[in-house]
């Protein structure tokens, strides 16, 4: 229930599908015929998400059942052509029928149209969010380190533009760290140890999301955080050099990279200092 109150437009979808599964059936289309099966489908994985799937901002997960049940209403409409003349006259019992029925419209469509005009209101500064922090950390990750070893917990915009050898420390792409979650065995020393084993030269992570997991070895060299946050994880990236040695080329890779970046990022840490190890973060 909580999922349904979270995202009203998939049982208004839902619901709107399944009337009309039920109207076309019969009529020309019975419950064999192509359409009504992908109706069928529908339904059945509608209910399974409702119930599964906790939506998330921008309806990512659930974007698919929106498409699919617009896409399956659409087909269906040529097969109730015909009884719309029926169902549209204004005899006696009609008329309360079709002030029914246009009610239930508009409750199904309220949702939809409500959530949907919230969505085309936060996509613009959504899209700039994962400009500024995600497409960027991959641009500097191509640029500096492709090919090399790193550690990551926002996989998806890195390495989808470069080409490095991901350490997943949130486990959705690195069995080793899923399972030590799973087991409840994932501390410090898992971290330093998966780390060391997948010769890791940078990490770039959510501090919020590792407090009191990080090496005491790794170096901190900088962060970037971005203003008005609607869509990313956190809104603050750190990098670290997870060996020691490496920190001066972060450095300086960061000090270069750092003119390429959107005016809106904030950028704190050593590296804006060159050479000043006690900058003020």
């Amino acid at each position: 229930m909580a999922n349904t109150r979270m995202a009203l437009h998939v049982p208004a979808l839902l619901v709107a599908v399944l009337l009309v599964y039920i109207a076309a059936n019969g009529k020309g289309s019975g419950p064999r015929e192509s359409r009504q099966l992908m109706g069928t489908i529908l339904l059945l994985v509608g209910i399974a998400h409702m119930e599964f799937v906790r939506p998330t901002l921008l309806y990512r997960y659930d974007a698919y059942l929106s498409t699919l049940s617009i896409l399956f209403v659409g087909m269906q409409l040529p097969v109730l052509a015909p009884v719309w003349p029926r169902v549209l006259s204004l005899d006696t019992w009609a008329v309360p029928r079709n002030a029914a029925a246009g009610v239930l419209v508009l409750v199904l469509a309220f949702p939809v149209v409500m959530e949907g005009g919230v969505l085309l209101w936060q996509v613009p500064q959504c899209t700039t969010n994962i400009y500024e922090q995600q497409y960027q950390m991959a641009l500097f990750v191509r640029k500096y380190y492709q090919g090399s070893s790193l550690a990551l917990n926002d996989i998806g915009a890195v390495n989808y533009y470069a080409d490095i050898h991901c350490l997943d420390l949130w486990g959705l792409a690195s069995l080793p760290v899923a399972k030590a979650k799973r087991s409840h065995h994932y501390e410090l020393a898992e971290v330093a140890s998966f780390s060391q084993q997948a010769q890791v030269r940078i990490a770039i992570i959510y501090d919020e999301w590792f407090v009191g997991m990080l090496p005491a070895g790794w170096v901190r060299v900088g962060t970037w955080t971005i203003r008005n946050n609607m869509v990313a994880a956190n809104d603050t990236v750190s990098f670290y050099a997870v060996d020691p040695s490496e920190a001066a080329h972060l450095t300086h890779c960061l000090r270069e990279f750092s003119a390429q970046l959107p005016g809106d990022v904030i950028q704190r840490g050593p590296y804006l200092s060159w050479g000043n190890e006690a900058a003020n973060w």
